[in-house]
């Protein structure tokens, strides 16, 4: 008793699962009427379950319209299901792409160009700086100590200016780096999300995997929906199976026990009874 209740539960859980991911992608496909698609999905959802249910409990006295047209709409459901799920996989997947060829690698982009400037910036300062230095050495080298202590306080001014910004420079520098060390981070992140994906693709197609990264992804996407809606509905019949075999067992034992009660009473039971057990 207890295996069929699990069945039946993990069959829900597949099949609420299957329809969250089903709904989310048929609204992102038809994004213009979210709230329309959601609902719409949630009774189709619950529509297919039913039909699959009633369908199993009365298929021998069901209509042979009835009985076709629902088989019909079931197997049509769980296509749009998985159809839904292949969508919603397929948004991830591009989200996942477009953060690693747009917005952080162009952020990323910009800040290294941004750095090179920076820096080119800073080795200009210095040498400005060294060459003010290099003046006032040559004056004290030439032996015109006076001369060069007076283009020296000339040249403070200059100097400190110049001090100034080289410090000011390398502050910006630093901040530069360390925002880019942050978008380095995120990017392995994302490389770290979809290497499973990578090897996979490797496995497949060898050494020409980077140009069948996609074809990879769809693969795999394909092989979710193929076994996660047809699963649930399966295992839902499986559980109306355990459920009528049980009812059929505890019908039995209830007529045996009224069998017994007659034989007792010396009532002779015709055989045809007997065979219908």
């Amino acid at each position: 008793m207890l295996l069929d209740y699990l069945v039946l539960a993990v069959a829900l859980i597949l099949s609420g699962v299957a329809g969250y991911y089903s709904i989310v992608g048929l609204a992102a496909i038809f994004s213009g009427a979210f709230f329309s698609v959601v609902l719409m999905g949630s009774a189709l959802e619950l529509g297919k379950l039913v039909a699959a249910s009633w369908l199993y409990r009365n298929w021998e006295e069901a209509p042979k319209l009835i009985k076709y047209y629902l088989s019909v709409a079931v197997v049509v459901l769980m296509f749009i299901t998985s159809m839904g799920i292949f969508g919603y996989l397929s948004k991830a997947h591009l989200e996942t792409q477009a953060l690693m060829t747009s917005d952080v690698s162009a952020e990323l982009q910009t800040l290294n160009d941004t750095i090179e400037s920076r820096t080119n910036t800073k080795v200009l300062v210095e040498k400005q700086i060294q060459n003010i230095d290099n003046t006032l050495i040559k004056y004290i080298e030439m032996g015109s100590v006076t001369k060069g202590l007076q283009e020296k306080r000339k040249l403070d001014g200059e100097r400190r200016q110049l001090e100034e910004e080289r410090k000011a420079v390398e502050q910006e520098l630093v901040e530069l780096k360390s925002k880019k060390n942050k978008l380095d981070s995120e990017v392995k992140k994302i490389e770290v999300e979809v290497g499973p994906l990578k090897y996979i693709a490797e496995l497949v197609y060898g050494s020409d995997a980077e140009s069948h990264f996609d074809s990879a992804v769809r693969m795999v996407i394909i092989l979710l929906i193929l076994v996660f809606d047809p699963l649930a509905v399966i295992l839902l019949i499986a559980a109306n199976s355990n459920f009528v075999n049980r009812d059929k067992k505890i019908q039995q034992e209830k007529r045996i026990q009224e069998l017994r009660k007659l034989g007792k009473r010396g009532i002779v039971v015709n055989k045809k009874e007997i065979l219908k057990l």
